[in-house]
């Protein structure tokens, strides 16, 4: 499955923290935005590894720029993820039967940047013990996309 360069359907729908729906299409503008595709099948201290690096570069990224997706099918469980790991950006959740989710999800965590054109770039599966390359992705995403310096 490649993930560079693939198109996001512009219709599939998402729960925010308010569980208010909305379609992926609102969330982007032309400025591009960093998202972290999270699937809920994946280990879970490997998650809170990544949102505790995430957290800890979002001087450098800039906090109106970051997004994450996941796909847990219980609203709740949603819910108790997102106030459990403290998560700082806005968290959308997919809803389950919502036509275009396979266009998101992978088997993996991952980043991609966004804007509103909804084609992945700039991906990054995210290794699971080096955190050292994260850092450098974030510092290279920073640059060429963030103005946060």
């Amino acid at each position: 499955m490649s993930l560079e360069d693939d198109p996001v359907y512009p219709f599939v729908k998402l729960i925010d923290s308010g569980i208010d729906t909305v379609e992926i299409n609102e969330l982007f503008s032309t400025d591009p935005s960093l998202v972290l595709f999270y699937p809920s099948r994946s280990c879970r201290a490997c998650v809170e590894k990544i949102i505790e690096l995430l957290n800890e570069e979002i001087k450098l990224l800039g906090l109106k720029n970051i997004i994450m997706i996941t796909d847990f099918s219980d609203v709740r469980e949603y819910a108790v993820f997102c106030r459990i790991n403290k998560i700082q950006f806005p968290v959308y959740n997919v809803i389950s039967n919502s036509e275009g989710i396979a266009s998101l999800m992978a088997y993996e965590p991952y980043y991609a940047i966004l804007n509103n054109s909804l084609i992945k770039s700039s991906v990054f599966i995210i290794p699971k013990d080096n955190p050292f390359l994260t850092k450098q992705y974030f510092k290279i995403i920073s640059n060429k996309f963030f103005n946060t310096n």
